[in-house]
């Protein structure tokens, strides 16, 4: 999973709140971890 993750840093996917969605974490936390 944690490669997953890193995949989505690296396309900015994190930025755009997709990470949330992959990781199955709420879409709330996007505005928290998203802004990472």
């Amino acid at each position: 999973m944690t490669s997953l993750t890193d995949s989505l840093k690296e396309c900015g996917a994190i930025k755009s709140g997709d990470f949330t969605l992959s990781s199955g974490k709420k879409p709330r936390n996007t505005g928290q971890k998203g802004r990472l």
